[in-house]
């Protein structure tokens, strides 16, 4: 490895792994309770989930694996014609950060040798949020697909 590089990163494959968590959601639609307001409605979710690996090597020990999110909630209001022909819909999804880990293994300089005393800060990842806005409309109305050619061959 040349002397100017300092840090390598590697993608490694882990010989163990799972992932798991739930999710529970639920929406409510006013218009049940309200006439006024049919056709308003609001979604919430919550989600968990967790995954590990681990690799065969000596010393290794479960990590998180670092794509899996570890919680997310969802909060939503639409509007839906109650006719269904338009409505719209505010979505704002929320993730929560984590914290990086690093796996038990050696660190080595670059000439090859056993680094031990190497440590190494890692980063939390914050978490983020995003807002969504949708809106749909029904520019005919519903019609059955015609499936010419498709029809068995009567004689």
């Amino acid at each position: 490895m040349p002397s100017n590089i300092y840090t390598i990163y590697q993608a490694e494959n882990r010989d163990k792994a799972y992932i798991y968590g739930g999710e529970i959601s639920t929406k409510f639609n006013f218009g049940t309770w309200f006439e006024q307001v049919n056709g308003l409605s609001t979604t919430l979710a919550l989600g968990y989930s967790e995954g590990k690996s681990k690799s065969s090597y000596s010393g290794d020990k479960y990590v998180d694996l670092d794509s899996v999110a570890p919680m997310k909630a969802i909060v939503g209001v639409a509007w839906d014609d109650p006719a269904k022909r338009y409505g719209t819909a505010l979505t704002a999804t929320f993730v929560k950060g984590k914290q990086a880990t690093a796996t038990n293994r050696e660190s080595y300089s670059n000439s090859g040798s056993a680094i031990t005393d190497a440590s190494s800060d890692y980063m939390r990842v914050p978490g983020y949020g995003m807002l969504d806005w949708t809106a749909y409309w029904q520019v005919a109305k519903k019609r059955a697909p015609q499936w010419r050619g498709l029809q068995p061959h009567r004689s």
